[in-house]
């Protein structure tokens, strides 16, 4: 293979090719590989104390969300287990569900702004 100070000639270019298209495909099988044995490894589970952090919310409010069913939670024993992942997706869908909410303005306040000039006086 031509070095970088070498010029490359155009009788090169398929030899040249040849040469980087089989590091990308070495690169990619590389990929792969690491990609299946991060897929592979087990998830971490996290303690409530680690759980608080990442959704920033109370011990007590936490266990009031157990208790109710309302996060995704692991127990074993009486001990409650926490995945990253599923705090993360249970934050996102709380989140959108909030987005949702219709914006209107109050009646009072369409009132007042249509009550100009009613011929009522201020003493």
């Amino acid at each position: 293979m031509k070095t970088k100070n070498d010029a490359l000639k155009f009788d090169d270019l398929p030899i040249v090719m040849a040469d980087l298209i089989e590091q990308v495909n070495e690169l990619r099988s590389s990929i792969e590989t690491l990609t299946t044995k991060i897929g592979d490894r087990p998830r971490p589970a996290l303690s409530i104390d680690v759980a608080t952090g990442i959704i920033c919310k109370s011990r007590s409010t936490i266990y009031k969300l157990v208790a109710a069913g309302d996060i995704p939670h692991h127990k074993q024993g009486n001990r409650l287990y926490f995945f990253e992942d599923e705090l993360v997706a249970w934050i996102a869908s709380h989140k959108a569900k909030r987005n949702r909410k219709p914006i209107f303005v109050p009646l009072r306040m369409q009132h007042s702004s249509t009550s100009k000039g009613s011929g009522v006086r201020n003493t």
